[in-house]
Formats: C-alpha cells, sequence, structure tokens
C-alpha cells in the first residue's frame, strides 16, 4: 500500500527538496533526502570490505 505524506514547503525549500525523495525508516523516525543529496550520500559513504565482513558476522 502506498501513501503521502505532506512536508510543508518552507521545510521542502530549506531541505531542497524538489520532485522526487527517499525515505529511511528508522525505529522511531523517518530521515527524508532529496535525490540528489541520496546520489551525494551513496557516493560519498560507499561500504568496504571491512563492512562487509562485520555484516557477515551478523549473518547479513
Amino acid at each position: 500500500e502506498q501513501g503521502r505524506v505532506l512536508i510543508p514547503g518552507k521545510l521542502r525549500d530549506k531541505a531542497e527538496m524538489k520532485g522526487d525523495v527517499t525515505l529511511f525508516w528508522h525505529s522511531n523516525h523517518i530521515e527524508v533526502y532529496s535525490q540528489a543529496r541520496y546520489q551525494s550520500e551513496l557516493e560519498q559513504n560507499q561500504l568496504g570490505g571491512e563492512d562487509f565482513e562485520n555484516l557477515a558476522k551478523l549473518g547479513i
């Protein structure tokens, strides 16, 4: 099921949200990223060998 959430214009402008966004669900909050910020975060925070080793230890 899909739904919509209205984010006030003042907040959208401050966060430079134009068009599609990406949501990250956490246990007690949601983070909303513009597509440009999401791409930037992905490029700056890529997983490395040690990250994959730690995930494997957790069975992920």
